[in-house]
């Protein structure tokens, strides 16, 4: 039989088993354990490096100069086209070049 709770959720129960039934497994969402296995141990290893503020600034300086320079810009611009590409000096130079 049908019937709903205090919230308005519906439960629809078959004559073989109830639908919202609290006991669940892995299998039930298609996991199993070796899907847990293999996915750890194809992941990458990604390393990281921790930058000092100086440092960043550094990196940051170098970029607005190299992008300035290659594409004839005052630094200026070369910083919003930085800003826009999220300071990927190589993503800024291939747009600008994209046209040729």
């Amino acid at each position: 039989m049908d019937y709903s709770d205090d919230n308005g959720m519906l439960y629809i129960e078959s004559g073989e088993e109830n639908l919202y039934s609290d006991h669940t497994s892995e299998s039930d969402y298609g996991m199993d354990e070796d899907m847990h296995n293999d996915s750890t141990s194809t992941r990458s290893q990604i390393s990281y490096v921790v930058l000092k503020e100086e440092d960043i600034r550094e990196h940051q300086k170098a970029d607005i100069e190299q992008v300035s320079t290659v594409l004839s810009i005052d630094q200026v611009k070369a910083i919003i086209l930085l800003l826009h590409y999220r300071w990927s000096s190589s993503k800024v130079e291939d747009e600008w070049f994209t046209d040729e």
